[in-house]
């Protein structure tokens, strides 16, 4: 995989000039479809093919019906706890794109070079190298 054509964002992208504008931002999914208005924008450049996300991402995604998700039966124990790597296939503008579920960084980070980790970031990278 080419890390240079490789994209990272987060979900939501919010900026707030103090504490009291953060808290009255309480409307999530007005939030979550503000930031994903971006996020359909950078995809109609880039077409991507992959992007590799959380649990959390993807329950929003669904949530808000965002983007057509259809799961598969592809799984690998992450080595993380009892979480798992799951891909998915989604449909956007630009037209398929594979998604790969996997714990957020914060956790998997610690643990990613552990031999419980090893076969998970394989199967990580190899499916993302099949779906490009």
């Amino acid at each position: 995989m080419n890390r240079h054509g490789a994209l990272v964002s987060n979900l939501l992208f919010l900026q707030t000039a103090n504490q009291e504008q953060a808290h009255g931002m309480n409307n999530i999914a007005k939030i979550v479809r503000h930031c994903w208005r971006v996020h359909e924008a950078i995809f109609d450049i880039t077409h991507p093919k992959v992007l590799i996300t959380t649990k959390g991402v993807l329950d929003s995604i669904s949530d808000y019906k965002l983007m057509e998700l259809t799961p598969t039966t592809d799984a690998i124990p992450s080595g993380y706890k009892n979480w798992v790597c799951r891909k998915w296939g989604g449909n956007c503008k630009h037209g398929h794109i594979t998604i790969l579920q996997v714990p957020h960084m914060s956790y998997w980070g610690r643990s990613i070079m552990n031999e419980r980790s090893k076969k998970a970031v394989e199967w990580v990278v190899a499916s993302a190298v099949a779906a490009l």
